[in-house]
């Protein structure tokens, strides 16, 4: 998934002699900090994979250990980089004008990735594995979640200080489109946020229930991926 979004990049950029640029004339920019972040979550996670089909073989434990720690930095990096180069460009738009984006694309990525778990682990069905980690997976997403709340009503917060009106009205007129709007509330919200919480919270109440590993556990992890589309794409939109 993350090759993916680095190809989505690349053809973004439109010539890979840009791509080029970035690394062997570097900048100090939050740009070229992600681009390095990638290149290393690449490296690292690709390593890791090779690891993973082959684990039949003696691997070193320190090694595999120093690929994790690796991996895991240059993925909080990669987490947070977008955040910082919005609020890097703050001055000129004041909507991303708010340290609280950092935290929120933080915690919405690790809700993502969690979501992605949740429905991966439906496809590889039943095992005496699978049910636990997805059930101590319910609960971590359920912390990303409850944070990722937290940070969006400061951000929202932050983004309205200083107006004044009833705070419904500065809610609406904060994603005036009709579009943005509906995905900021409607998408994200509603879909990322409040309805994956509650089937989480009632799914960790009635464990006797099988929530883990059933197709509920896609419906939640489709929601969860669609609320974060929908905050990245009302809040750049």
């Amino acid at each position: 998934l993350v090759a993916f979004g680095v190809a989505c990049l690349v053809f973004d950029l439109g010539r890979i002699d840009r791509l080029a640029l970035l690394f062997f004339t570097p900048s100090a920019s939050f740009i070229t900090f992600g681009v390095f972040s990638l290149a290393v979550l690449l490296a690292s996670g690709a390593l890791l994979c090779f690891a993973a089909f082959f684990d039949g073989m003696a691997w070193p434990r320190k090694a595999i250990r120093l690929l994790e720690t690796a991996t895991m930095v240059a993925a909080l990096f990669v987490m947070v980089y977008t955040g910082a180069l919005l609020v890097s460009v703050g001055p000129a738009i004041e909507l991303w004008h708010s340290w609280w984006i950092l935290a929120l694309f933080l915690f919405s990525s690790a809700s993502c990735g969690c979501a992605v778990i949740l429905v991966v682990a439906t496809v590889v069905g039943e095992s005496a594995f699978v049910r636990p980690f997805v059930r101590r997976l319910l609960l971590i997403d359920l912390g990303a979640i409850a944070c990722e709340t937290l940070f969006a009503g400061l951000f929202i917060v932050d983004a309205l200080a200083g107006k004044d009106g009833p705070w419904w009205q500065l809610c609406a007129s904060l994603f005036a489109d009709g579009s943005v709007c509906a995905a900021w509330w409607a998408g994200f919200v509603v879909c990322g946020l409040a309805i994956p919480f509650a089937c989480e919270v009632f799914a960790s109440r009635f464990p006797s229930l099988r929530f883990e590993g059933s197709l509920a556990c896609v419906f939640v992890g489709v929601l969860i991926l669609l609320g974060g589309w929908c905050l990245r794409w009302s809040i750049v939109e």
